[in-house]
């Protein structure tokens, strides 16, 4: 029962959040059409609800240019797009289709070599979030192991309660990684 509330609690949130960030949205294309150049919408191939394939959408956050290193491929303006978590806006649209939901277990890429213990059938039994667990605790600051832990406790404990307690408190996180990437001497370099 609770799916089908939360199906359309994701779309009506999701649509209410696209409306308001849609001007962010655009400053941000804008930024990194001037600051990246070529296509700004990345899209790629996920895992999603019972291990059905979708495109997830994110803001390109590196050159095109191959011959770069990774990390000459992310410029300032990207880095702080990337790491803020900017870059994961057009996923409203992910949500508003069906393909994803607020909270859930990040969805891994479709050709993504991963530990055996990642395609575990129960983390395929609700669709991918956003946020979840691993993202209320430090999004990528946790080990693959711990976050496979996380996806199958979310699966064992979704709720209305789950929900909104891990969208909050990864918001907060979002917030204060966002303001930490300005005190951080990685992004002065």
């Amino acid at each position: 029962m609770y799916s089908y509330i939360k199906s359309l609690l994701d779309f009506i949130l999701a649509l209410i959040f696209l409306i308001i960030l849609f001007p962010l949205m655009i400053i941000i294309y804008l930024i990194l059409k001037i600051n990246l150049k070529g296509k700004i919408i990345f899209k790629q191939e996920r895992m999603g609800l019972y291990k059905k394939p979708f495109i997830i959408y994110k803001f390109k956050s590196m050159k095109d240019d191959i011959n770069l290193n990774r990390d000459q491929r992310i410029t300032k303006v990207s880095k702080v797009i990337r790491q803020s978590g900017l870059d994961e806006l057009p996923q409203l649209f992910n949500i508003i289709k069906g393909d994803m939901s607020f909270i859930g277990p990040r969805p891994f890429m479709t050709n993504d070599e991963l530990p055996k213990n990642s395609y575990n059938p129960k983390r395929y039994l609700v669709k991918p979030g956003v946020f979840g667990y691993a993202q209320s605790e430090g999004r990528r600051y946790s080990t693959h192991d711990n976050k496979i832990k996380n996806d199958l406790k979310y699966v064992d404990e979704i709720s209305f309660k789950t929900d909104i307690k891990l969208f909050f408190k990864s918001i907060l996180i979002v917030i204060i990684q966002f303001f930490d990437l300005f005190t951080n001497k990685n992004l002065k370099n």
